[in-house]
């Protein structure tokens, strides 16, 4: 069957296609926000508080005080931009860093304080902190500190969640863009645990995942995943087998729109857009057919259904399910007649 004829992608599930195919693959946010493992810095903002400390060579020197070497100055970002240093006047620091303020001050004392050394804090403030909302513990919001938290850090501060990973989502809005994965995504790729920015706003929210059983099985309807994983085999056996009087147990049928990208890296038929409905179809009569669908993952609204006959059941089911999607009659009759 050519790519032209249908949109519609059939895959008969055998060793290769689990190889390739079998993992559920996880939700990359690391990619999307294109981010790096440096961690980002935090930025002086307007109404910030600031801590500066002045040491100087000298005990006669200009921040010198009651014996002391050093002196600590509280600053506050003004509207304009700036904070007020002794002896080196208004200075501008929005959108600088700790390292970039401190140079900034030394560069304005020079010549007037005894080789001072300077230490540049910026305390917490809303612009500089993270809101973490939903189901965790603790919900609120939580100051930045030298850019130092990651995703996992914000979730543990605010009291963790009692909700299973698996069945956590974590919705993280920056820059006016939302970036949503399960939390389990993060365990899985740690690449995902991704340094906070000052601005970010977090929720986590409680959302089980499904998938649906129906035809010749002994028990239909949509099943919420018992664990992390569920492989097409524990699937058969929660609904409770194949229906010994009326399942053909060579046309068990798996239903999901499945990345694009995914079904070309498989060799496998796919249209131009990201996703393509998929066909997977396994043939337990088969002893390998076992083997293989303990190693096939299910994914959140898969639909399995196992039909009593293979071409005009799977006609049927096509015509119920894809066909009021896809609006392609023909699809259905050439995929069904395979």
């Amino acid at each position: 069957m050519e790519n032209t004829v249908s949109p519609i992608s059939l895959v008969n599930i055998d060793q290769n296609v689990v190889a390739k195919l079998g993992t559920a693959p996880a939700s990359s946010v690391y990619s999307r926000l294109n981010v790096t493992s440096t961690k980002p810095s935090v930025l002086a903002r307007v109404g910030d508080a600031i801590a500066i400390r002045i040491w100087e060579a000298h005990p006669d020197g200009l921040f010198s005080a009651s014996g002391e070497d050093s002196n600590t100055i509280a600053a506050t970002v003004s509207r304009d931009g700036d904070i007020f240093v002794p002896y080196a006047g208004d200075i501008g620091v929005t959108g600088l860093s700790e390292k970039q303020i401190r140079a900034r001050i030394l560069d304005e004392l020079s010549g007037k304080a005894s080789d001072p050394q300077i230490q540049v804090n910026i305390k917490s403030s809303p612009a500089n902190s993270v809101s973490i909302t939903g189901g965790v513990s603790r919900p609120g919001q939580y100051p930045l500190q030298s850019g130092e938290l990651e995703l996992l850090d914000a979730i543990s501060v605010a009291g963790g969640t009692h909700t299973p990973k698996h069945e956590t989502r974590i919705s993280l809005l920056r820059n006016g863009k939302t970036y949503e994965l399960m939390l389990s995504d993060v365990f899985a790729d740690p690449r995902n645990n991704v340094p906070i920015r000052p601005g970010d706003v977090l929720e986590l929210s409680h959302l089980p995942r499904t998938y649906t059983t129906f035809g010749a099985v002994r028990t239909s309807g949509q099943v919420e995943f018992p664990a992390e994983t569920v492989t097409l085999e524990q699937a058969l056996a929660r609904a409770g087998g194949l229906n010994g009087i009326t399942a053909n147990n060579k046309s068990v049928f798996l239903f999901r729109f499945e990345s694009s990208n995914r079904l070309a890296s498989a060799g496998q038929k796919h249209t131009q857009s990201k996703t393509t409905p998929a066909i997977y179809r396994i043939d337990m009569s088969s002893p390998s057919a076992f083997f293989w669908a303990r190693g096939f993952e299910i994914q959140d609204n898969d639909v399995l259904y196992v039909a009593t006959a293979p071409a005009a059941e799977l006609s049927k089911f096509l015509s119920m399910i894809v066909n009021p999607l896809l609006g392609n009659a023909a699809s259905v009759n050439v995929i069904a007649s395979e």
